[in-house]
């Protein structure tokens, strides 16, 4: 694709009126018409003539030398998913002449200016972005998107212990506002591990033990608790009869 050529005819005529013109475009292209808006096929320098007829057949030229630049397609990549986390904005057009003069970037009105930009501690949601890009030719171009900053899972859980022993009921309380399921990961402190959502666990030994739970999508967004559990000795009836 190259840039569209786009002149202004401003010929004027003392007597009488004008009643042709006729554009040569230096491609072998003529046309008929006071003003035109054409799309070259390929880049380069071209002599360009606009003949003026009026109507008594006088007739007047101009001669302007016109460069055509290929048109640059703005692309870009990012990294980061998640609330909360760094996002890193890469320009990633390609460049058919001597490059970029300025990159500039908008995301939700806050701006930044480079190939490489990034934006910190992004809320979830969709945040809305414009590059903007002016070349060394003097050409300027346009590139709007979205991203979607997903929502980070909020861990949550409960230690039950109902029977009094070493038997703990773990019951998970967490919330995910994402479209995407959850992966869990139980640390029970004691050396032992559960993936599943709300596990039980039997405790060999006493003492003071972190426990921790792990929460994750498929995107990466990660939360975690840890409590604090004491174990308790388990406490055994017994008596004896004597006689």
């Amino acid at each position: 694709n190259y840039e569209f050529y786009e002149p202004q005819n401003k010929s004027s005529i003392l007597y009488g009126k004008i009643t042709a013109f006729t554009w040569n475009l230096g491609d072998g292209t003529a046309l008929n018409a006071d003003s035109i808006k054409y799309k070259y096929a390929y880049s380069g320098k071209f002599d360009v003539n606009l003949k003026a007829i009026s109507d008594y057949n006088c007739v007047d030229s101009a001669f302007v030398k016109v460069q055509i630049h290929p048109t640059v397609a703005p692309a870009l990549g990012w990294t980061g998913h998640c609330e909360k986390q760094d996002y890193t904005f890469n320009d990633l057009t390609t460049y058919a002449g001597t490059g970029p003069k300025s990159i500039d970037w908008l995301l939700d009105g806050s701006s930044e200016i480079g190939n490489t930009v990034v934006y910190k501690n992004l809320s979830k949601g969709y945040r809305f972005l414009n590059l903007s890009i002016n070349t060394n030719e003097g050409c300027e171009y346009q590139l709007d998107t979205s991203v979607y900053v997903h929502p980070l899972p909020k861990v949550d859980f409960l230690i039950n212990n109902p029977c009094g022993d070493n038997s703990y009921t773990f019951t998970n309380l967490s919330t995910n506002d994402s479209v995407n399921s959850l992966n869990y990961a139980w640390s029970f402190g004691d050396g032992n591990y559960s993936n599943l959502k709300s596990p039980k666990h039997i405790y060999n030994s006493d003492g003071i033990l972190p426990v921790r739970l792990v929460a994750d999508n498929s995107f990466g967004c990660v939360d975690s608790m840890i409590q604090v559990l004491d174990v308790n000795p388990a406490i055994w009836a017994d008596f004896i009869v004597q006689d």
